[in-house]
């Protein structure tokens, strides 16, 4: 029996290997950069952004201070300099590769052992990276910079809205809640860099944003510009989107978006509807009265003690007509009181 269980064992560990060629295994060829057009396109935060064309397709990615790039296409691994001037890749080198792809098992595992020997581990998306049509976008925003730069003191500060592979703030330097080489980012720019920004993407049919701001800026309604930007130029972006969605991480983000820009809470925050449900009896003692218009500033205030300090929710934008000459008068609102003032950071 003990015999025949060390044989069972040895069967699937010989398996386990099989599976693990099956995902990794191939041959490797040197290719140069030119067959495939890897190219630096951009270098933000000090980052160098790079393009590769794969069958008609671009992808984009960080170099991370590799110096070769390792991809997989139809069964072939191809490893490309980054630069000329970095010395080609030995037999060695290759036979080391092989090693790693075939007895490497997950995928963490292989990134961090190829990285260790200066090599970046590329895996091609399903989907190809589409840019949108940013044309009527951009001219809205000239007209909008236009505005911005009427008010006194203002002329420092200008709205840009370009994928992060192209764009261009000054000093190359960004602020932003996250950055990926093909994201669609909307920037506030002053001299010194974006210092406020917007990342703006699309999930399920709806348009979803991640804010911002330098902290140095806080507090000078940068981000809540640019948020009426976002819904201006919404529908030239993307005209078969009807929502935007904003993941609200604090009960001041919530209550802005609700009462300035007219957001709804949908049923997509089941935390929210359990509390409201759970809590029916204790917020009509606390003569809160759960209607079309609450008094959202001190239902968000238990709200995040039902969650023990934790504050999440998302908030939709109905991209309706009305929301969207809103914006337009919320944009104007803001250059009234807006302070351009403090336009200088030594690290946006």
């Amino acid at each position: 029996m003990k015999h025949k269980l060390r044989k069972s064992k040895r069967k699937q560990r010989h398996k386990k290997k099989l599976k693990t060629r099956k995902i990794f295994g191939g041959t490797i060829r040197t290719s140069s950069a030119d067959e495939f057009d890897l190219q630096l396109v951009n270098i933000i935060n000090g980052k160098q952004i790079y393009r590769i064309t794969i069958e008609d397709c671009h992808y984009y990615l960080y170099r991370n201070n590799m110096n070769y790039l390792l991809f997989k296409k139809d069964n072939i691994y191809h490893i490309i300099k980054f630069e000329d001037s970095i010395s080609d890749i030995l037999e060695s080198d290759i036979s080391d590769i092989k090693n790693v792809l075939k007895n490497t098992q997950h995928e963490i595992e292989l990134y961090s052992r190829l990285q260790s020997m200066h090599i970046k581990y590329f895996i091609k998306k399903i989907n190809c990276h589409r840019e949108i049509d940013l044309t009527e976008a951009k001219e809205t925003i000239k007209i909008l910079n236009t505005r911005l730069h009427e008010k006194e003191y203002c002329k420092d500060l200008k709205i840009e809205l370009n994928y992060l592979y192209n764009i261009d703030p000054p000093n190359k330097k960004l602020t932003a809640y996250t950055l990926l080489p093909e994201s669609l980012i909307l920037c506030l720019n002053n001299r010194e860099g974006c210092i406020s920004s917007i990342i703006i993407e699309v999930d399920r049919n709806k348009l979803g944003i991640s804010s911002k701001t330098s902290a140095i800026f806080e507090g000078n309604s940068y981000n809540k510009l640019l948020r009426c930007v976002v819904i201006i130029i919404s529908k030239l972006l993307y005209p078969d989107i009807d929502n935007l969605q904003s993941l609200a991480l604090n009960p001041v983000s919530a209550y802005l978006l609700i009462n300035y820009f007219n957001g709804i809470i949908d049923e997509t925050n089941k935390r929210f509807f359990e509390f409201l449900k759970d809590k029916q009896d204790f917020l009509k003692d606390k003569h809160i009265e759960i209607n079309d218009n609450p008094d959202y500033k001190e239902l968000f205030r238990y709200f995040t003690d039902f969650e023990n300090g934790n504050f999440e929710l998302i908030v939709s934008i109905p991209l309706t007509p009305p929301n969207i000459e809103n914006a337009e008068n919320k944009f104007s609102e803001i250059l009234q009181m807006i302070n351009c003032r403090p336009t200088i950071n030594p690290n946006p």
